[in-house]
């Protein structure tokens, strides 16, 4: 027997009522999400040591879903100056429209940090090119603790798209640093199945109360853990953020993406106050000596910044125990336009060798291994007795020591 018409209106008019129904319970749940957000965002904030790392000069940073800590758009505040983010989540630079483009790769010595714009390496460099009647729009690419495996993913996602001529690669300090996380698990982590729950996570309030709840903060924690805690639970002691030999395949990795697109690269090896004292003799020498290894290996030019604060002291050259002042930055960038343009840069293009095969030469780090964490010396906090390993001092997290 048939189905007669009677019985289809009626079937569509409960198909319609299920239907009514379940858009009802779903604008019901967006709604109380909404109103659940919004409680949890004026009642609750990321438990984290922001205060104490404000006073103590640190940068705020916030969890990014593929290079686990990130800037957002907007002011950031700092000891030393207010600092523009634009919406690429870079330092904010004014172009002038210059055809030639370069970019400064690395951490927070790189970034500027407690700089007011003036004062930092890239505009430095931009004006003294200027010097030379070069025309360059200088682009910022070091963001606070970046280590070389956060700049590659920072390159793929942003730094190629400013599509420079020029990058000058100043990545050194946070990869040799002894943390509480090993950078390239912690990214593989974001890269994996697993990862579909970071995106959300990096926006919702709710979600970072519960997943607080799951992994809490430890209590007793000296570094700036916040930054990655909320992807995995850190270990419970130090060891280099990035190996000696990761961090040579790191960068022989952005020299050959840049040969690959034709773009020059010059590097900066970093100075600090040890440093200027003692150029050698620390526990970073041997990235020091990677950098210069794989820099000869593609006939990349290297500037070291110790020979550039001759006559400085080390309150004048530095702001606190490793950030460079106005000064120095100054100098480094008188240094580098110097080496460019004597090699005949922008017309030489500098462009890294890309005959010889990927970088594999194994590096001993003689200072590597897992180590006790200790406070960042640059913070009022630091116990300066504290961590004497094999009668060496060590670095602990975010600076690297002797």
């Amino acid at each position: 027997m048939g189905v007669t018409e009677r019985q289809r209106r009626r079937r569509r008019a409960r198909l319609r009522g299920l239907l009514q129904r379940l858009l009802l319970m779903v604008a019901s749940g967006l709604l109380a999400l909404t109103v659940l957000e919004f409680a949890v965002r004026v009642g609750w904030e990321q438990p984290s040591d922001l205060k104490r790392a404000m006073i103590d000069g640190a940068t705020r940073l916030e969890a990014h879903p593929t290079r686990i800590w990130g800037m957002r758009e907007g002011v950031v505040r700092t000891p030393g100056a207010d600092v523009e983010i634009g919406a690429n989540g870079l330092r904010l630079v004014e172009e002038t429209g210059a055809e030639t483009r370069a970019l400064t790769l690395g951490d927070s010595s790189i970034f500027g940090h407690g700089l007011a714009d003036e004062d930092t390496l890239h505009v430095r460099l931009g004006e003294a090119l200027k010097s030379h009647e070069v025309d360059v729009d200088v682009f910022c690419g070091g963001i606070a603790g970046y280590s070389s495996e956060q700049t590659r993913v920072l390159l793929d996602e942003e730094g190629w798209r400013l599509e420079p001529n020029l990058l000058v690669l100043g990545q050194l300090w946070s990869d040799n640093s002894y943390e509480r996380f090993v950078d390239r698990e912690w990214m593989e982590l974001l890269r994996g199945p697993s990862g579909f729950w970071y995106g959300p996570l990096k926006y919702s309030r709710v979600l970072q109360f519960l997943h607080q709840q799951v992994r809490p903060k430890p209590q007793a924690d000296p570094s700036d853990i916040p930054r990655v805690g909320w992807v995995k639970k850190p270990y419970e002691t130090a060891q280099r953020r990035v190996p000696l030999s990761d961090y040579a395949s790191n960068l022989d990795a952005i020299l050959r993406e840049a040969a690959r697109r034709g773009i020059g690269v010059i590097a900066l090896q970093p100075a600090n106050r040890e440093r200027l004292s003692q150029p050698r003799g620390w526990a970073w020498d041997p990235y020091f000596d990677a950098m210069a290894e794989v820099m000869a290996y593609r006939d990349v030019l290297v500037v070291d910044a110790v020979s550039t604060l001759d006559g400085l002291t080390a309150d004048e050259a530095f702001v606190d125990r490793m950030h460079p002042s106005g000064l120095s930055n100054g100098r480094y960038a008188a240094r580098i336009a110097e080496v460019l343009v004597t090699a005949g840069w922008p017309q030489n293009q500098l462009v890294p060798d890309a005959d010889p095969s990927p970088f594999r030469k194994t590096l001993q780090d003689r200072f590597g291994g897992v180590r006790p964490l200790m406070h960042d010396p640059s913070s009022a906090s630091y116990d300066e007795d504290a961590g004497v390993v094999a009668g060496t001092k060590e670095a602990p997290a975010g600076s690297p020591g002797r």
